[in-house]
């Protein structure tokens, strides 16, 4: 995100799904990863301590949650901040209006770890 903040790209992210049109099935999520953060200094660290979770808005729900509202999705709305596995979601591309490529992930509801409002 060069010329805009992270927070003005995933509202134009939600928008964007919305004008499209774009339905997501089932009890699945659609989000939008967090920027990594770069990293200045120049101490090696082993692989194993650096593992970090993949973080992210949220930015759709899937039509099977909305049955669910009970259970394990009470409380999850768009806009909410993640934290999730990295090994299961399925990435897609989306083309905004003003031409911006924006990359999602698609994962089930149980490859969330946990959520919080901002």
């Amino acid at each position: 995100m060069s010329e805009r903040n992270h927070a003005e790209f995933v509202a134009d992210v939600i928008a964007g799904l919305q004008a499209m049109g774009i339905i997501i099935y089932g009890e699945r999520v659609a989000v939008v990863r967090d920027p990594e953060e770069e990293k200045v200094g120049s101490i090696i660290i082993p692989d194993q301590a650096k593992r970090k979770e993949p973080r992210g808005t949220v930015v759709g729900r899937g039509l099977g949650l909305k049955e669910l509202e009970d259970s394990i999705t009470a409380g999850l709305e768009v806009g909410d901040r993640v934290m999730y596995t990295k090994y299961n979601p399925i990435d897609f591309f989306i083309r905004l209006p003003d031409g911006t490529e924006a990359r999602l992930e698609l994962m089930h509801v149980s490859d969330l770890y946990l959520g919080w409002k901002e």
